[in-house]
């Protein structure tokens, strides 16, 4: 229960923290097209557990620099993989994240996405994803991934909106 406590405090300073992001971000020089936020849900898999489902919430910003097509971006977040169940005892996972995002477009609407960062929670240690969004408008779409990090996969689909 504290930890979805924590969870749901979370969500709620990151939620404030991209609504005050508007006026420092301007005044700091960032260009406010570039933040984005979204949020979703994991199917989480941990060796020898039942598989669990959590929520993720998570901010971004599209970075200046391409690699040739890759568009690249920053993104940062907290994740909860609900509670894994086991005879020998419940498991569940906690934390904020960090990656590097990059994302090469396919088509007007889709793109293949590939990540690599750090979970700096109870899963700590090196993650990396591929997925692909759909762009449902100019500043929404959904995405749908494959995240490993040192202890737990997970298959996750998120929300997307562009400022």
């Amino acid at each position: 229960m504290k930890k979805l406590s924590v969870l749901v405090l979370a969500m709620a300073m990151t939620m404030a923290l991209a609504m005050a992001m508007g006026t420092t971000a301007a005044a700091a020089g960032f260009d406010m097209d570039k933040f984005y936020i979204g949020g979703g849900i994991g199917y989480n898999d941990l060796s020898g557990y039942d598989a669990a489902i959590g929520p993720q919430i998570f901010v971004g910003y599209d970075l200046d620099f391409d690699i040739g097509p890759i568009k690249n971006a920053f993104e940062t977040g907290v994740m909860k993989t609900g509670k894994f169940k086991s005879p020998a005892g419940d498991q569940d996972y906690f934390g904020p994240w960090l990656a590097l995002a990059g994302f090469y477009s396919v088509h007007d609407k889709i793109d293949v996405l590939g990540r690599i960062g750090f979970d700096v929670g109870d899963d700590s240690g090196v993650l990396f994803g591929a997925g692909g969004a759909f762009k449902l408008n100019r500043n929404m779409q959904i995405r749908a991934e494959y995240v490993v990090r040192t202890d737990t996969d997970a298959y996750q689909v998120n929300f997307v909106y562009h400022f």
